[in-house]
């Protein structure tokens, strides 16, 4: 008996070990699973970072090359006409720019030519431009200026090629870079100029382009031999509290300018990297590996009883069944929900309306609905594209949301850039109240929308119905009605209600 009880006590001792073993082995393996996920997710998250800085570089620099194209249409005036006047060469840049000329992006200007006679160097003033005051303004003679008329001799020497000139410090403290094309005026040599302020330049850039967690901290620039110094900052931005998590060096060139954009990836650039799945592989490996050990321990003890072992697949199969009723709720949730706005879809709207309709009409109630379109929406997507469409379309069904206070009434999209309210219980003046709160909330939000017909800000539309639901009719006559007065709202001008 005591040979056998040696015999057990060594067997036991020699399934710990393995057990140790196996244990060692399942969470060794987790952990560098888990580690290599969590090292590809990192790579892929700074790869993705650096290709979305690359892009809003390059389309800076596009942007910025698209003003000496403008330079160059406006220089066409010039050889179109033997005198070109303030007010033609202001109302130029009006056309060009879109905007009033007094826009502090940047000054236009005209610089005269004139040679002395008895030789000598040569004479440049300003005749036109769009600065009111300081180093640019008209009467200004540039000859102390040796930056720009470096820049002006530049243009001269090179006839219809738009030159880029230093970058130099204005009077307000704003850096600014000049561009310059020689043009014919009245008789005289003369030299059309954009001074563009690089501040309000990238603080547009900054504010319009660059999503959240990307920092632009530094940028400089070097320009061929004329450079100012060696990386000289053009725009320095506040650094964040955050500590960045890698910065990106781009080197590239535009307009004759060397340029070095200096961007900080901050931790919460995309939500950070997807790890989560490294952890929970890493944590799970230990802890089922821990799980499986203690389960292999006990099993060494002592065998379970058959009854126990029923007890313990009764209550797996009941977990297994909760999980698969909570998916199914899950998935079902989703099917209900548009994937973009993140609101009821349509085919909820549908089973919503079908319900409420018949309520309706066992109830005798009057039930409403509202349809909402957003006004010029295709102009929306066409001038700043689908990207920021898809952004306008989220924050329009989250201000509509959040305007429907009652539990029982619902807020859909309908499909592209119509959403439907429907309001069970909800006379029609009460539905108009409520439709032109929605309507001002939109307005309040004061969403930019550049090319408007209505606004220079996002608006919409409603058609608003009401009926009580008799046995015989179908909610499509509802539904109809609301378009119709959609129709009128659009037609009486936007940014309405019909009702």
């Amino acid at each position: 008996m005591n040979n056998n009880l040696t015999l057990s006590r060594q067997t036991h001792r020699r399934i710990v070990i393995a057990l140790s073993l196996i244990l060692v082995g399942l969470m060794g393996a987790a952990y560098y699973w888990g580690g290599q996920i969590k090292i590809s997710a990192k790579r892929d998250w700074h790869n993705h970072a650096a290709r979305e800085v690359e892009g809003i570089t390059n389309d800076a620099l596009h942007s910025m090359s698209f003003f000496q194209s403008q330079l160059r249409g406006l220089s066409a005036l010039f050889y179109a006409s033997i005198h070109v006047s303030k007010d033609e060469f202001v109302d130029a840049i009006t056309v060009l720019e879109g905007v009033n000329v007094s826009s502090p992006l940047g000054a236009w200007g005209l610089i005269q030519i004139n040679t002395p006679k008895s030789g000598g160097n040569n004479h440049y003033r300003i005749i036109y431009s769009t600065e009111n005051i300081g180093l640019l303004s008209e009467g200004t003679d540039l000859a102390p200026q040796n930056g720009m008329e470096a820049t002006i001799s530049r243009a001269l020497s090179k006839p219809d090629t738009v030159v880029t000139g230093n970058a130099f410090i204005g009077p307000n403290g704003n850096r600014q870079v000049l561009f310059a094309v020689t043009v014919p005026h009245i008789g005289h040599r003369s030299v059309l100029f954009l001074s563009l302020n690089l501040d309000y330049f990238f603080k547009d850039l900054k504010s319009l382009h660059i999503p959240e967690g990307l920092n632009l901290r530094l940028s400089e620039a070097q320009q061929g031999q004329d450079r100012l110094n060696e990386g000289t900052p053009i725009i320095r931005h506040a650094l964040t509290p955050q500590k960045p998590v890698q910065t990106i060096h781009l080197h590239t060139e535009s307009g004759g300018i060397q340029w070095k954009f200096h961007w900080d990836v901050l931790p919460n650039y995309l939500g950070g990297p997807a790890t989560a799945l490294g952890n929970s592989i890493q944590w799970g490996g230990i802890v089922l590996g821990l799980l499986f050990y203690v389960f292999l321990m006990y099993l060494s003890k002592e065998n379970f009883r058959v009854n126990q072992q029923v007890q313990e697949r009764t209550s797996e199969l009941n977990w297994a069944l909760k999980a698969a009723e909570k998916a199914n709720n899950m998935l079902k949730d989703l099917s209900l929900r548009d994937g973009l706005t993140n609101i009821s879809n349509r085919r909820r709207f549908d089973e919503f309306l079908d319900q409420e309709w018949k309520s309706a009409i066992r109830h005798k109630g009057e039930l409403s609905i509202i349809l909402i379109d957003i006004d010029f929406f295709k102009l929306y997507n066409d001038t700043l594209g689908h990207t920021e469409g898809d952004e306008c379309l989220k924050k329009v069904a989250f201000i509509l949301q959040g305007r429907i206070e009652r539990a029982t009434d619902l807020v859909a999209r309908y499909g592209g850039e119509e959403f439907i309210c429907v309001l069970p219980n909800t006379s029609l003046a009460g539905a108009i109240v409520i439709g032109n709160k929605l309507r001002q909330a939109i307005a309040d939000a004061n969403i930019c929308h550049p090319n408007s017909l209505v606004a220079n800000y996002v608006t919409i539309s409603l058609g608003v119905a009401s009926l009580i639901p008799t046995s015989g009719q179908f909610p499509t006559k509802l539904i109809k009605n609301a378009d119709e007065n959609l129709y009128r709202a659009k037609n009486s001008g936007r940014n309405t209600l019909v009702g």
